[in-house]
């Protein structure tokens, strides 16, 4: 014989309703039946005014309507209900910052129209900087108006490749061509002596021009990453403010 009382039976059955209710709204929500998902979160809400749940739904919905403000009181609220409802602390969070950068852009607009030139045209071709990124180091940087980087990168790529052939080609080659003269040797003596010469490089050279390929290459792939990447964002930037900017 079961023990439940009344008043247990009834608390069951009110946590079914309120499950079922969450569930049917969020059914509803993903379906696009709006009208019907506001129904469900008014009846949750009647059944359990401080449900969490019923609060975050509330945002999506809100969310989904374009409401943003009312969605970032909605998360707020069902955060306050149950600060352990990560779902509805990452959704405010997401809400405040979209608000933040809308907010930011508002700014920027109306600077726009009172200011033009505190915002020059600034939209770069993502084509155009992975063009130049990969003829040198730093020249994408430079095409995106990043001129403190641009100019380390490029500075750091040339000493590197100076390096490298002087160490690599200059150095050995350097002796040969007077020995040449001298002795009357062809070219192709004179290339076999420059074989010998780097023979006789020593070990931990080899090791240092190794890693010098190998950092130059890095900033090479970094250069066209970056600047691919400044470029985009740039060009959505200029987009979203409503500059018709020269690329």
């Amino acid at each position: 014989m079961s023990n439940e009382t009344p008043d247990d039976l009834e608390l069951q059955f009110q946590v079914e309703q309120i499950d079922r209710l969450i569930l049917n709204a969020r059914v509803f929500l993903r379906q696009g039946r709006v009208a019907e998902a506001q129904a469900a979160i008014d009846e949750l809400r009647k059944l359990d005014a401080d449900s969490a749940d019923a609060w975050e739904l509330q945002g999506d919905l809100h969310r989904r309507a374009g409401d943003r403000k009312g969605a970032r009181e909605a998360y707020q609220t069902a955060f306050k209900l149950d600060p352990t409802n990560a779902a509805a602390e990452r959704k405010y969070a997401e809400i405040v910052l979209f608000l933040g950068e809308e907010d930011r852009a508002r700014r920027e607009q109306r600077e726009l129209v009172d200011e033009p030139g505190k915002h020059p045209a600034r939209r770069r071709n993502p084509a155009l900087a992975i063009i130049y990124a990969c003829l040198f180091p730093g020249l994408g940087q430079l095409y995106n108006r990043q001129h403190e980087k641009g100019l380390v990168m490029f500075l750091a790529g040339a000493v590197i490749l100076i390096l490298l052939i002087n160490g690599i080609v200059i150095a050995p080659y350097h002796g040969i061509p007077e020995a040449g003269r001298r002795h009357g040797l062809t070219f192709g003596e004179q290339f076999s002596m420059w074989l010998d010469h780097l023979r006789a490089i020593p070990w931990w050279h080899w090791a240092l021009a190794v890693l010098g390929i190998l950092a130059y290459l890095s900033m090479g792939i970094y250069g066209i990453i970056d600047a691919a990447k400044v470029a985009r964002q740039e060009a959505k930037e200029t987009d979203r403010l409503g500059i018709d900017a020269p690329t």
